[in-house]
């Protein structure tokens, strides 16, 4: 799994150079990216191809993140991004080898999810807010002063209560 700081810098790249941007065409380079839940074991969404088509005419909206998740909307369809251990987001004119969902934008540009393991997962959301923090602590990079202490107090070992999402959402092995 990626860590926070590499999902943070996707949140932004992808704020600075797609949102506000209209979508000209959505496309399925894996089907099975798409996904029931958040998880690349959940069963396959039946309807990647809908989605897609729905999201073509949207505009995408600015990307929000909790922890080491992303959610994005992009027209009616809110989306959850999970980057597994080695999805990312590329601009390029060509589909990757290992692109698994691309979107063509207004500005000629086309942005790929490129992930060769597959290990990400991408998941339509009815409440991207809610979903995009279900389950997770309070974000690393916005803890208040002292609440670290006070959220993995305990005992057992500390990196296991660091890296506890449901603690502290975000910290990864290499912080921890």
């Amino acid at each position: 799994m990626p860590e926070l700081p590499e999902v943070a810098y996707v949140r932004e790249r992808l704020a600075r150079h797609v949102t506000g941007r209209r979508v000209v065409d959505a496309i399925v380079g894996d089907p099975t990216v798409f996904r029931q839940t958040l998880s690349n074991t959940a069963p396959v969404a039946e309807d990647a191809e809908a989605v897609c088509a729905r999201m073509v005419g949207g505009v995408v909206g600015e990307p929000i993140r909790q922890g080491k998740r992303l959610g994005v909307r992009i027209g009616e369809v809110q989306l959850l991004v999970h980057l597994g251990m080695t999805g990312r987001f590329v601009c390029r004119e060509e589909s990757p080898k290992a692109a698994r969902f691309g979107l063509a934008l207004d500005d000629g540009r086309r942005w790929w999810f490129e992930d060769p393991r597959k290990f990400g997962a991408l998941t339509v959301s009815d409440d991207l807010e809610r979903d995009v923090s279900a389950g997770l602590g309070p974000d690393a990079l916005d803890l208040a002063e002292g609440l670290l202490a006070e959220r993995v107090a305990g005992r057992g070992a500390i990196k296991t209560r660091l890296m506890d999402q449901h603690r502290v959402a975000g910290i990864g092995n290499i912080q921890a």
